[in-house]
């Protein structure tokens, strides 16, 4: 494998929210360079056969004899660049997954609160996110890091090369000092080398200006191309599905689906949300069962702030009573009344629908937590899940809301 492995230049992308994207908008923008690529992330696989395929395994690291499978099949397409989402659980000693892959480039979007019924603490969480860093790094490669992030010097330091990106500290190789944010698009402006340049993305919210430019900066460096000559290419970059996607039925409210599902990607989000809607935010969403519990009272203190009306429901209960996740959720919720302007709705599809019942002209609908997702999970059973087609069901059963 190692052999195989020396024919590729792989790219690693971790942190907490943001890798999916952050994989596909550099497998874009190297594929708008005319680069020969494949990737392996949460939503899609690509061998370099040229046809994106859903992704298989619910993993978003598949198992290693699964890497590498699909590791072969790009050097017998002639693939010249491997982009993997490589997550904490991938990343980790105890899993061994990608324990042997050897990295050019380690990106960092970002670390919050999530994992820890698996990791224990934020130590051991930071610390199997390093591993990707270290790989690099024994590898001659380097890194490309959010300088934002409250962990940014840790992976400074573990890396001896490294490119950083920011909106706040103008200290950053490439810093953000300007954003634009529409429904649907997005304009930035940044400095690198003391030179402005100015750009557009057909795609909504400022964390997705990061996501762009930890790719822009990523395949800048991989392919030693000038700047300016990839901000052109930025047009081809389209949203991922699941990710912040606009869904229009021709309904007099707006509704976003995203997967947005940590107290980290909340706190990204809310607030465009909020910016976004023109009257009420309408939230809906949930927490996962036998997964971090910690983190769902902050997730509730996060959408309590920013949202009008908040519908609790499942996302995936697995082993554990559904009321009780949303109990838990509700703890962060403060400044909400039961059965005013907070829901205990399990059933998805209920609660969804209650969401678009009560929404009005110019509010905005958002349903997070599933995204992508083909499945609900539960103790004894996984049912088929279709986000976007039960939102366009609800949606057009409703007819004259049009």
């Amino acid at each position: 494998m190692m052999s195989l492995q020396k024919k590729l230049k792989i790219i690693g992308v971790t942190g907490t929210d943001g890798k999916s994207s952050v994989c596909f908008y550099i497998y874009t923008l190297l594929k708008s360079m005319g680069a020969k690529v494949g990737f392996i992330s949460t939503v899609f696989l690509e061998d370099g056969s040229g046809t994106l395929v859903k992704n298989p395994y619910r993993q978003s690291t598949p198992e290693s004899t699964e890497i590498h499978l699909v590791l072969s099949k790009m050097v017998a397409n002639n693939v010249e660049y491997a982009i993997i989402e490589s997550t904490s659980h991938g990343l980790d000693d105890r899993t061994s997954r990608l324990l042997d892959i050897e990295y050019s480039v380690a990106v960092l979007t970002n670390i919050s609160h999530e994992h820890l019924e698996f990791h224990g603490t934020m130590q051991n969480y930071l610390r199997a996110k390093l591993n990707l860093f270290y790989s690099a790094n024994s590898h001659g490669g380097f890194g490309i890091i959010n300088m934002d992030d409250n962990h940014f010097s840790v992976f400074m330091n573990s890396i001896n090369r490294t490119y950083t990106y920011s909106l706040k500290n103008e200290k950053a190789d490439f810093f953000i000092s300007k954003i634009n944010e529409q429904m649907g698009f997005t304009e930035f402006e940044f400095y690198h080398n003391k030179i402005k340049y100015a750009a557009r993305v057909n795609l909504t919210g400022s964390f997705n200006v990061e996501n762009v430019m930890a790719a822009l900066i990523v395949v800048s460096q991989v392919m030693n191309v000038d700047i300016s000559k990839l901000i052109y290419k930025l047009v081809n970059i389209e949203s991922l599905y699941g990710r912040m996607q606009d869904i229009n039925f021709g309904q007099d409210f707006s509704l976003i689906v995203d997967y947005a599902h940590t107290p980290g990607a909340f706190l990204k989000m809310f607030p465009i949300f909020k910016r976004l809607a023109k009257k009420r935010l309408i939230s809906v969403f949930g927490s996962a069962g036998e997964r971090d519990i910690l983190k769902r009272r902050l997730q509730g203190e996060i959408a309590d702030e920013y949202s009008d009306v908040i519908i609790l429901c499942d996302e995936d209960p697995r082993g554990e009573d559904s009321m009780q996740i949303i109990r838990d959720i509700a703890e962060g919720i403060v400044t909400k009344t039961l059965n005013k302007d907070l829901f205990f709705i399990p059933d998805r599809k209920c609660a969804i629908e209650k969401a678009i019942n009560i929404a009005c002209g110019d509010d905005l609908v958002v349903t997070l937590g599933k995204g992508h997702e083909s499945s609900i999970i539960y103790k004894d059973k996984s049912i088929f899940w279709d986000e976007q087609a039960v939102i366009k069901d609800i949606i057009l059963s409703l007819g004259n809301r049009g």
